[in-house]
């Protein structure tokens, strides 16, 4: 099977920890290193969260954006 790599976003429950409920926020790394390693070892995945602090989250926000333009021609307005 042919595989072309396009670009792709998951949503995971948001990262707030619920009564009962150990580390939603190790969840959310688990499952992104899960993906990352073991899904599609051969792509970039990356990892965007609510709890990152306001300028590491526009870094990794301006680093798709960068990244969907030049591979795919996608201007940020077409994103929105």
């Amino acid at each position: 099977m042919d595989r072309q790599a396009r670009p792709a976003a998951r949503r995971h429950p948001p990262a707030q920890t619920a009564p009962g409920e150990a580390d939603a926020l190790k969840s959310v790394e688990v499952g992104h290193e899960e993906l990352a390693g073991h899904v599609f070892p051969e792509l970039r995945v990356g990892l965007l969260h609510g709890r990152m602090k306001g300028a590491e989250k526009e870094a990794v926000r301006a680093a798709i954006l960068d990244l969907l333009r030049r591979e795919y021609g996608i201007h940020s307005r077409e994103v929105a």
